[in-house]
C-alpha cells in the first residue's frame, strides 16, 4: 500500500533588524549642528586681537608712566630698587622695549628708582675717635672732626650729627664732636705782686 509522504515542517524566524534609525538621526543631527557653526563662523569671524606700540616711560615719573600704560589698553608691574643716577619715582628701566608691539591688556615691567642708597647713621657717642670713624667709614661714609674741650678723656667722641638713626645717603659728611681733654687751668694774674707774693 502507499504511505503518504511525511513532509518535515520548516520553522522559519525573521533575523531582528538592526536598529539604525536612532543613528541615522543622531548623525543629521550633527551635521546640522556643523552646518550652523559654520554658517555662524563666516558670517561673525573672529576678530584679531589689538596690538598696542609701547611708549618709552624710561625717565618718567612713575604717576605718569601708569596713566600713560594705562591709558593705552595695557597693564603694568612695578618694582623699586635704588639708583645713583635717577631721581627718586622716576621709571628706571621697561620691559619690552620702547617701539615693540604687544597684545591689549599685556602688561609692561617697570623699575622704579628710589633714588640714591641710603644707611642708618649707627650711634657712636662715647666711641673713640679711631673706632668712630672706622665703623663710620664702614658704612661707606665721610667723617668731619670737631674738637672741643671737655671733661671726657681726650679722643672720645661727645656727640655727632646729624643724629643717631637717621637715614643718610652714602658717601653723606657726619659731624663728629671730640674731646680735647679737660681745659687748660687759667694762669693767675702776678702782675704787681711781689716775687715772694707770686
Amino acid at each position: 500500500s502507499r504511505h503518504p509522504d511525511r513532509r518535515t515542517g520548516i520553522v522559519e524566524t525573521e533575523q531582528p533588524r538592526p536598529a539604525t534609525g536612532w543613528i541615522i538621526g543622531l548623525l543629521a543631527l550633527v551635521l546640522i549642528a556643523a552646518a550652523a557653526a559654520g554658517y555662524l563662523m563666516s558670517a561673525h569671524p573672529f576678530a584679531p586681537v589689538p596690538q598696542v606700540t609701547v611708549r618709552n616711560y624710561v625717565n618718567m615719573p612713575d604717576a605718569q608712566a601708569q596713566k600713560a600704560i594705562v591709558n593705552a589698553g595695557l597693564t603694568f608691574k612695578a618694582t623699586r630698587q635704588t639708583s645713583d643716577t635717577v631721581p627718586a619715582n622716576h621709571v628706571m628701566t621697561q620691559d619690552p622695549a620702547p617701539g615693540t608691539k604687544i597684545a591689549s591688556g599685556s602688561a609692561v615691567q617697570l623699575i622704579i628708582s628710589t633714588g640714591p642708597p641710603t644707611v642708618g647713621l649707627r650711634d657712636v657717642v662715647g666711641y673713640t675717635l679711631d673706632d668712630a670713624q672706622k665703623d663710620l667709614i664702614d658704612d661707606k661714609l665721610t667723617v668731619n672732626v670737631e674738637q672741643k674741650y671737655d671733661p671726657a678723656p681726650k679722643g672720645t667722641v661727645l656727640g655727632e650729627s646729624p643724629k643717631p638713626g637717621s637715614k643718610v645717603r652714602e658717601n653723606a659728611k657726619v659731624t663728629l664732636v671730640v674731646s680735647e681733654g679737660p681745659a687748660p687751668g687759667k694762669m693767675p694774674r702776678l702782675t704787681g705782686l711781689t716775687i715772694d707774693k707770686a
